[in-house]
């Protein structure tokens, strides 16, 4: 029934993003992530189109985040950016709650970041350009679970373990404490206990000794008191001294009698022989979750009957360059036992290590697959081993039938004593009418649903009056002229579902603006951003995403109706496939495209990069035929990212790019960025610039052909080029500098077009000639309050056509908690090449109210004044004056 009513959900947000018209919204924040990296939450602002992150402030902590970035040229979206638009968070118990909101999308584009409490953080833009990663430090766990141990750093003494192991064993070891604490950090228990159970497989090491205490903790979560109470009596047995003893003795005190008989259950392993016994081999390592849990994993499922017959010996994985003990199995051509034996070894490790977490499901279908091979060294151990998850799972009758079907093939071995003392107990066992465990591949422990979003309304009031003269006669004659330019409701609603647990992440997401213009003739209008079904099978590794979606590479060039998929056949290795066709288009032809794309990495930790292949149709002739790349390296310290567009219809580069930012010592951080594309993006569609008519197909039926089209596209397609390079340095705790420095050009088009009436006639345009702009940012936090950011930032900028030079200062406080303060003031000025003069001067406040913890009222308010001296023509004033009044409340 549940997956029905996702079925029609997704259903009937489908047929809301097919059904809706109008233009794409032009929201920058396409969504809000949150994950798991070495131990702290990683959150992924994805965004709608490509950006370079330049700076942020404050550097390492604080309640409020501003971060300052770039919006690159045009790549096919024709929309602007929209300022004040704020997304919530997603609900996480790991880190204080946050809205994400954008400002000065148009002048100085920057994501101010309010947390609900100080936090601690470092940024860096994502893996790709459409993305800002923030790291944020978690806070401690919430009570009830105690303080968990720190991993201790490289070359430190950890409290007397041995310090033997190999470079590769620490190496494992050390991978391995970092995703059980990231599984840990977000409730997933299951995962954790996995993941530290295989630690304590790996030879003595620095971890050792800590992951016997983070074992017991990971029990304590899922709520499995007896098996923590083993975990910590083991590590008392073990060690009489580090930091750790007196917490495992603290917590050992609190958890609840365990009854003898349960007690004697726990203090055997399910299916753990001493721990240095087994040694598997890194590629044996299952795969976790890493995403956020709200709360503990879904307590597994007691086993139905408690019995001290011995489980049989877990065997060792064979490891390369490892003589095994010699065990017979039946002869194998010579060519086959390595591999035999090497498939055997994985299956035989993997449903140990489910049986270990009562994942029933997978350990019998893991030993199943292992008695399907050839007979080899496990197979005789393999057919008692699923006889006991059977008997776990409360399969009695099947166990029985399995023990049955052991002493039919083997009489000799320490395995048969054994499994003769579970048959007996199992002899009045009768098929089961309902099995108390299903055999799924895999079974849907701690699956978490959340559900969330927004509605936000506002209104928006503006009126201009312009002032005038004229000379007509020697006379001088003043005017005015007064006008609303603005009256409009603004409704935009944000929801989400998401459905996670070990296997699978699923979403769906549904993002809607609704304009209603109260001016007479201009139109009201609604503007869908995102509709779509997201899902990922985390065991299998497939994933996808089908409806309204912004792009995230791939040689998409806008927002799009469409469906993307994907297949991980490697673990580094990942093809896709997507088709669809673009939104971002007000009116007209609106073209289609499919194409295929590979992403691979991460390599060495640092690399990885993706290939791709699109075909863009537009009223069933070629719009655009690309190759590109993608390349991208990054650390803790650099971040680089790489780009090639080719189009092979029109044979030209349609995109190179680089970018990147590194960050340097003392506080200083530096970016660059070279980027050469063609603007628009080159494509056939750019014939309708100018044109009298929107469509490609009325062009074709007045006699134009795909070539001629073609060469009025060029025509009609400049080259741009930028270069920018800068630096950002903190000169005080709550101080600091940026600059940036870029050069840049706009090549001219001619003119074309014969006809005004169908192609149009568009005039020759100028090139702008080379373009210098030298910008410095003054960011401080603390003036006014204690909870503020100030910024001055001074800009000037030449071309053979415009000087200008511009001032902006602004403020943004907190106020009693539940008042916040926007005060900005924005003067700019600029010459033309003609003798010209324009000057205009924009104050504004905005304040905010939380009234409620889900509800906020906000009320803006400024006006702004230009003047105007044209070389020939008086001087003429506009003041326009504008306000909005708004609430938005989160659910």
């Amino acid at each position: 029934m549940n997956k029905l009513k996702k079925f029609v959900v997704t259903l009937v947000l489908l047929a809301l993003a097919a059904g809706i018209p109008g233009q794409a919204s032009a929201e920058m924040i396409d969504d809000v992530v949150l994950g798991t990296e070495k131990g702290k939450v990683v959150v992924t602002i994805k965004l709608a189109g490509p950006v370079q992150y330049l700076r942020h402030f404050p550097r390492k902590q604080g309640q409020m985040l501003e971060i300052y970035y770039n919006i690159l040229a045009d790549t096919g979206s024709r929309d602007q950016w929209q300022d004040y638009e704020t997304h919530k968070s997603p609900p996480s118990t790991a880190i204080p709650g946050f809205t994400v909101t954008t400002r000065d999308q148009n002048t100085q584009p920057r994501l101010v970041i309010q947390f609900v409490r100080p936090v601690e953080f470092s940024v860096r833009g994502g893996k790709n350009n459409r993305s800002i990663v923030i790291i944020i430090q978690p806070e401690k766990f919430p009570d009830g679970l105690p303080e968990l141990p720190e991993i201790e750093p490289e070359g430190l003494d950890s409290g007397g373990v041995p310090a033997s192991a190999d470079a590769a064993t620490a190496s494992q070891a050390k991978a391995l404490m970092i995703k059980g604490r990231d599984a840990l950090l977000f409730f997933d228990f299951a995962a954790a206990t996995q993941v530290f159970d295989e630690l304590l497989r790996l030879p003595s090491n620095k971890y050792t000794q800590e992951s016997q205490e983070w074992l017991g903790v990971a029990y304590e979560g899922a709520n499995q008191p007896e098996q923590a109470k083993a975990s910590y009596e083991q590590y008392l047995k073990r060690y009489a001294r580090g930091a750790g003893v007196a917490r495992v003795k603290e917590r050992l005190a609190r958890l609840p009698a365990i009854q003898p008989v349960q007690a004697a259950e726990a203090a055997r392993p399910a299916v753990q022989a001493p721990v240095a016994a087994v040694v598997p081999a890194p590629a044996l390592t299952p795969p976790l979750a890493a995403e956020p849990k709200e709360s503990a994993a879904r307590k597994p499922e007691p086993i139905k009957a408690v019995d001290t017959t011995p489980l049989p010996p877990v065997l060792v994985v064979p490891v390369p360059g490892v003589i095994q003990p010699a065990v017979d199995a039946p002869a194998l051509p010579s060519s086959q036992v390595e591999e035999t034996n090497k498939q055997a070894g994985a299956l035989m490790a993997k449903g140990q290590e489910a049986l270990q977490s009562n994942d029933y499901g997978v350990a019998i279908a893991s030993f199943n697959k292992l008695l399907l091979l050839p007979p080899n060294k496990y197979t005789q151990d393999a057919q008692e081993w699923v006889g006991v998850a059977r008997e776990r799972a409360g399969q009695k009758f099947k166990a029985k039938l399995e023990y049955e079907s052991y002493l039919k093939s083997y009489t000799s071995g320490e395995g048969v004593a054994r499994v003769k003392g579970r048959l007996a107990k199992l002899s009045g066992a009768q098929p089961e009418q309902v099995a108390a465990k299903p055999e799924s591949p895999k079974e849907r422990t701690g699956t978490q649903t959340v559900k969330y979003g927004s509605l936000s309304v506002y209104y928006y009031h503006g009126a201009s009056r312009t002032d005038t003269t004229t000379v007509v006669g020697g006379v001088t004659t003043p005017s005015t002229l007064t006008l609303v330019d603005q009256s409009l409701l603004l409704t935009s609603v944000n929801m989400g579902v998401r459905s996670r647990s070990n296997e699978y992440d699923n979403r769906l997401v549904f993002q809607d603006t609704f304009s209603k213009n109260f001016i007479a003739g201009q139109a009201s209008s609604n503007k869908l951003s995102a509709a779509y079904f997201d899902f990922k099978n985390k065991v299998h590794n497939y994933s996808g995403r089908i409806g309204r979606q912004a792009p995230v590479g791939g040689g998409i060039l806008g927002r799009f109706d469409g469906a993307v998929a994907g297949y991980g056949f490697l673990p580094k290795w990942h093809a896709n496939v997507v088709g669809g066709r673009l939104v971002d288009f007000s009116a007209g032809s609106k073209p289609v495209f499919y194409g295929a794309s590979l992403d691979m990495g991460t390599f060495n930790e640092s690399w990885g990069g993706s290939l791709y292949l699109i075909n863009q149709k537009i009223d069933g002739i070629s719009d655009r035929k690309a190759v590109g790349a993608d390349m991208r390296y990054f650390d803790s310290g650099k971040n680089v990212f790489a780009t090639l567009d080719y189009d092979t219809s029109f044979s030209v580069v349609n995109m190179a790019l680089l970018q990147g930012t590194v960050q340097g010592g003392n506080g200083t951080s530096y970016n660059f960025l070279v980027d050469h594309r063609k603007t628009p993006s080159i494509s056939t569609r750019n014939a309708l610039n100018g044109a009298a008519t929107p469509s490609v197909n009325t062009l074709l039926q007045a006699g134009w052909t795909v070539a001629g089209l073609k060469e009025l596209a060029k025509l009609r397609t400049a080259t741009a080029n930028l270069a920018q390079v800068g630096a950002s340095r903190q000169i005080k705790e709550n101080w600091m500098l940026g600059s940036d420095i870029k050069v840049s050009n706009i090549t001219g088009m001619p003119a074309s077009g014969a006809d005004p009436l169908l192609e149009g006639v568009v005039a020759a345009t100028p090139g702008t000639g080379t373009e210098w702009a030298l910008t410095a940012q003054l960011i401080g936090s603390s003036l006014f309050s204690s909870s503020d950011v100030s910024v001055l930032s001074v800009s000037a900028s030449t071309s053979q056509l415009i000087k200008g030079q511009s001032l902006l200062v602004s403020n943004h406080s907190v106020l009693r908690e539940k008042w916040m303060v926007d005060a900005s003031l924005r003067l700019y000025r600029q010459n033309d090449n003609l003798g010209g003069k324009q000057t205009i001067t924009t104050p504004m406040l905005k304040v905010s109210y939380q009234a409620k913890d889900r509800l906020s009222l906000e009320a803006e308010g400024g006006f702004e004044i230009t003047g105007t001296t044209p070389a020939n023509a008086p001087y003429a004033k506009t003041t326009r004056k504008f306000f909005s009044l708004g609430m938005r409340g989160d659910f």
